[in-house]
This record gives C-alpha cells, structure tokens and sequence, in this order.
C-alpha cells in the first residue's frame, strides 16, 4: 500500500515518480478498487490487466469442454418445473435387442396404463379424492336444423360448489366439424359491454374468447315468443353457434383459472340436419284399409331425401300393420321420392279406431356422417273405421269344449261314464283381401295396385270372384261399357294358408284422391270388401319463360307496356291437386319475371288466401331469401331489391286446408317501374274428408 499523507490507495495504483520501480513487485493483498469518486485524479487510475480477462474466460472454456454439456439444465418434459438438471431426469433404456440405432420411445405421464384385477380381499387404500374446480357445458349434445343458431352455456364451478363470475372461457371448434361461432358473451353488467376490455374476442370462426357473467341476463332471439329466450345466470358463460350446411360439431370450452388439466375442458356435440317432413293427417276416416305416407325433403332446396326411416307404430285400437316388421312396428325407408308408405288394416277385437304413432329418423352414418341414429320427428294419426274390418276368428286352440276334469279311475268293478261326442266342426272358407299400390299418381299417368286374396279359413275357397268398383277420373281397359266396374271369375281353387294375386292398372284422368273398392265372393263363404286410395296430382310443368296468368283485365299489365319500359310476369302453379279435400295439405308455386331488357327494383309480391287456406309461414321458401309475414289474409314478402332482365325468383307455399267450397288464390307483383299490380287467380276446389 502507498500512503501519501493521510491517504491510502491500493497496490495497483502507484504515483509517478522516481519510486514506481520499487512499488511495482511488491505482493501486497487485493482491496477494492477505487473509483473517481473517491477522490483520485484521473490520470492516477489505471485500467486492470488484459491478462485477467483471458484468464477467466479460457477457465471457463475448459470447464466447458471438459464436463460437455452434461452440466446445463434442460427444460422438463414433464411440465412439472421449467427446467430440470441432469442428475433430475430419467434416462432413457436402451433396448437390449434390436437395431441399436432407433431412438428411444417416451411414453407420456397420463397415457392409461392396464388396469390389474384387484386381489381377493383387499381392501381400498388411500384418503377420499379432494374437491377440485371443474368445467362444465349444457347442452352436452344437441340436435338442430341448419341456419339456427344454437346456444350452450359453460361454468366454472369451485370446490365449494359455486360458479364463478368474470371467468375467461375460450371457445374452440374442431377444424374437420361443420359450424361457426356467431356471437357470446362478454365480462360486465351488460349483455353487450361498453367498455372494449370487457368485450369478448372472437379470434376466427372457430376459435372464441368469453367471460362468464355478473348478473343475470336474458338472450332473445329477436322474436316476440318467449319461449326461445335463454337464461343466463351469474358464473354462466355463453356462445351461439351456427352452419349453413349438414354435419356435427365438436365445441370445447376450456378456462386457464383451473389448474388440473382434466377438469379445465368441457365438450359438447352438436347434430345438423337440413331436413323437413310431412306426416299423415292427424284424423282419417277409412272403410277396409287405408295407406299412410310419411313425405322427408329437404328444407333448403325442397329435393327429396332417399334411405330415411320412417317408423310405424300401433299405439292404439285394433289394427296391423304390412312390412318387414312385427305387425305393430314397421320401419319403411323413403324411396326416390322422399315417400315411406304404410298399409294399415283393421281388426274385428280391436275397435272402431286405430292410433298410429311416426318417428322420422335419420340413419346412423348417413352418407359418411359421423353421427348416431337421430330421431328427428314424432307425429300421431287417428284412424277412424267406417266398416267392420276384416272378421275375427278365435284360434283353434279355443274351439270346442274343455276336457272333462277329475275323470275318476276305471276298474273291472266300475264302467266308465261314456265320453261326449266331439263337436261337429264347421267347415268354411274365410277370404282375406289386402291391396298394395302406389299411394300418388299424376294425371295422365298409371295408377298400379296388386290385390292379394287369401283364404284363412280351414277349406277350400273354390267359385272366387272379384268385382272393382272405382271412381270417376279412374278408368281400365277392361270397363268397355263405362259402368266404372270390372268383374273377374277366377278358375283355381285356395287352400286353407294359401293366397292369389291379382294387378290392376288404373288409367289416371283427374286429380284428387281417387279411390276403389274390391269385393271378394266364394262358394259358401261371406263376402269381403276393401278400399284402396291414391292421390292424384297434376305433374309439373316443364321450365318455360314465364307469362302473365288468368284472363286479360284492367289490373294486368301487357308485356312490354309497362311504366318506365319494365315488364314484370307472374303466375301461380299448383303442385298439389287442383281438387282439395279438407284436412289435406296443398304446395303452390308463384313465379315472378322481369320479361323487360333493362333491370327493375324492389320487387314486392303479395298472396291473397281464402279463410279456407292458411299457409305455413314458417315453412315457406323463395330463391331471392327474403322474408315473409302474415297481415290479415295476406302474406307479404319482403322487396326484392333488383331483378335482372330475364331473370325469375320462384316462391313456394305450403298450405293447410280447413273447409271445403270453392275460392280463388291471388298474387299481385308490383315494382318501382310497374307501380299498378300484376295479378295472377288460381281456382281451388275443395272438397270435404
């Protein structure tokens, strides 16, 4: 040390001079170096050694090569801690055979191991599982039609059994499922925050951020039912969720303020279905048997669903069912046409009417969906028979008289009392009719029905003869006399168990339900009728540019004379029976056009139905998507925006028929250019059940 005065300054800083020599060796013991600060002039302070850096960085290379990189942390696989050092880590196994040079397969933490049987008599070791924060969703699986919007609900609930508010929950959908989020809630005193921290994220369409509410809130629809509002409690989150198209979505919800992995996530599925139907009137009346049709379409586009099941169940009265199954639960699948038909006929024990319960259900895997079988609908019809129905025989089992009971022992000593004579058995052939065919037809076409005679009685049927009697709009070539009969004698004989077949072609002259009668006879046997229908519809017309409909009037504008040169068109088709019977359901189909070379705007259509007719407002459909409602007995579109020269917007309306006479159904279309209405009558009569 140099000591200069009162002051010491360490060995590495020597005055200049003619004493540095003698202060340069000398070893003396390390201090703190001083700084400026503690009053040294600049230039007496002297910068350390480069040597010592070297030193201290070739020190730290060597101990880098000689230990490699065994001595620094990696980060933990497990996810336990973020690093971990290599006296803490698993060391993988080598295999004792193989190829050597495969790396070594991990398995993760929670990958289920197998399960052991557990030991006679052992008893359960270990302490009740602690409470723990879950995740839970509702509706856990949903079924819904496409273009609705679906919404589920999630919680955070605590280990003391309540939710909690303001609570993070990030919403996904998996990215093969069909579906789309729309809108959800966010962090705050309103449905819809103010504040932008307090709003809900929605990253993209399938990926979400919400919060759980703080108070009570009420998700409407938009509409007036209350019905379809949803209730939001305090600690529930929600999310609405749509698709366009059919297909199932996979949502989970998921919450960071849980720490256990498995209780952090909550999934639900979602079913949609681009699907409508239409059942059998509610109440029919009938004589013999009648059919039943079940209609599947689609909802978007109205095309016919093939492969659906349509199950037939008797819930009620006396009656059998003919199909594949038992004769109280047939499944038929739709056909080509979107139709599954049902022969029900009645029986003597069961009463004058039969209930018949329909399910329409979507198949499982219905082309190439993941989905489960779906029961879509549920409906009930009511059969009223007007006839006696098909006569009711008691089993053989049940003829004749019981065998005398408590017979005493016969013995040389005693006669046995004589033994009653057998009853005389009535020998009778008992005929069965049932009539198969199509359940529609159009006009001009072919109706195809096959009558199957059956003899249930215990001889043989022989003189069979079957006489038709059918209704006017049905003829056969067989009827040359136009007395709407035919009569067939038959040479062959039925045994008892067996059956003929007998087809009959109908050609179809009118629309409307037509029906006829069949009436089996045989020697010595009673009479047997039944009653077969089919419903007639006029066939579609072929596409065609269309023209103004009805008689010339005062109301209707000529093509090409219109104001500001538009020219609009319009025209009701029916795509039902022009002839309607009460209880029936009846489509028409109103087309508008723009015949002009230039475009029109805010197209407005508007429908005038009788009280007889009430349409299904929720069950219209249009190619332009717009809107309709219900004023008084007119159904009012919304405008049309633009409708573009040549172009045509096609409306199709379902209609309930309530009472029978005669009335007209009127469409007016009006336009920014076509200020006076187009109009277009159709004629419907209707008859009554």
């Amino acid at each position: 040390m140099l000591i200069i005065g009162n002051t010491c300054f360490p060995r590495r800083y020597i005055l200049p001079g003619n004493n540095c020599h003698r202060w340069r060796n000398r070893q003396l013991p390390k201090l703190v170096e001083p700084t400026e600060s503690q009053g040294l002039p600049p230039e007496m302070v002297s910068q350390p050694p480069q040597h010592r850096i070297w030193r201290y960085a070739a020190i730290a290379v060597c101990a880098v090569v000689i230990g490699g990189c065994a001595g620094l942390p990696r980060i933990d696989p497990t996810g336990e801690r973020v690093f971990i050092w290599p006296r803490q880590q698993a060391q993988p196994v080598a295999p004792s055979v193989g190829n050597a040079q495969v790396s070594p397969v991990f398995t993760d933490p929670v990958f289920p191991a197998p399960t052991l049987p557990p030991t006679i008599g052992a008893l359960p070791v270990g302490a009740p599982p602690v409470p723990q924060d879950t995740l839970s969703i509702t509706p856990q699986r949903v079924l819904a039609p496409v273009g609705s919007e679906v919404i589920l609900k999630a919680g955070l609930c605590t280990r003391e059994k309540f939710l909690l508010t303001k609570t993070r929950i990030d919403w996904l959908i998996a990215r093969e499922s069909a579906g789309e989020f729309v809108s959800l809630g966010g962090r705050g005193w309103l449905q819809n925050p103010l504040m932008p921290w307090n709003k809900p994220k929605k990253i993209d369409n399938q990926y979400a951020t919400g919060y759980s509410a703080k108070v009570p809130l009420t998700i409407t629809r938009g509409t007036q039912d209350p019905r379809d509002d949803v209730q939001v409690e305090p600690g529930e989150a929600w999310v609405s969720i749509t698709s366009p198209v059919e297909g199932t979505s996979h949502i989970t919800a998921m919450t960071p303020e849980i720490e256990t992995w498995s209780q952090r996530r909550a999934t639900a599925t979602i079913y949609w279905v681009d699907v409508q139907w239409s059942f059998p009137p509610a109440s029919i009346s009938a004589d013999g048997s009648q059919v039943l049709t079940t209609t599947v379409r689609r909802q978007t586009d109205g095309t016919p669903l093939e492969g659906w099941i349509v199950r037939y169940e008797v819930a009620g009265g006396g009656g059998s069912l003919r199909g594949t199954g038992s004769d109280q639960v047939v499944e038929v699948r739709t056909d080509g046409n979107g139709k599954a038909s049902i022969d029900v006929t009645p029986t003597g024990e069961g009463g004058n009417t039969t209930q018949i319960k329909t399910q329409v259900v979507r198949p499982e895997r219905y082309r190439d969906s993941d989905a489960p079988q779906l029961i879509v609908a549920n409906g009930e019809t009511t059969i009223n028979w007007s006839g006696s129905g098909t006569p009711y025989l008691p089993p053989p089992d049940d003829l004749g008289s019981p065998p005398p009971m408590n017979t005493p022992l016969t013995t040389p000593f005693t006669t046995p009392p004589p033994q009653p004579a057998p009853p005389a058995v009535n020998l009778k052939p008992v005929l069965e009719v049932e009539i198969f065919g199509d359940a529609e037809a159009q006009v001009g076409g072919i109706a195809n029905f096959e009558v199957v005679i059956k003899n249930v009685g215990n001889t043989v049927a022989t003189g069979i003869e079957m006489r038709d009697r059918f209704d006017p709009g049905l003829s056969h070539p067989g009827d040359s006399l136009g007395s709407q009969e035919i009569r067939k004698t038959f040479s062959q004989t039925i045994a008892p168990g067996a059956s003929i077949q007998e087809n009959l072609k109908f050609n179809v002259g009118r629309a409307g339900k037509l029906c006829h009668v069949v009436t089996v006879t045989s020697q010595g046997g009673t009479p047997i009728q039944k009653q077969a229908c089919v419903n007639v519809v006029q066939p579609l017309p072929p596409s065609r540019d269309v023209l103004p409909a009805g008689p010339p009037s005062a109301n209707v504008v000529p093509p090409g004379t219109a104001p500001g040169g538009g020219t609009l068109a319009v025209e009701i088709i029916p795509l039902s029976a022009s002839e309607l019977r009460v209880s029936q359901l009846a489509r028409y189909q109103i087309v508008i056009a723009n015949r002009a070379s230039t475009p029109d705007e805010q197209v407005r259509l508007v429908v005038t139905f009788p009280p007889e007719l009430r349409p299904d407002v929720s069950a219209v459909s249009n190619s332009a998507k717009v809107g309709a409602q219900m004023v008084g007995n007119q159904l009012q579109f919304q405008p049309v925006a633009q409708l573009q020269p040549g172009e045509k917007i096609d409306f199709v309306i379902p209609v309930s028929v309530n009472q029978q006479g005669t009335r007209n159904i009127t469409a007016e279309v009006t336009s920014r250019s076509v200020t006076t209405p187009i109009r277009d009558v159709e004629q419907v009569t209707i008859y009554g059940r």
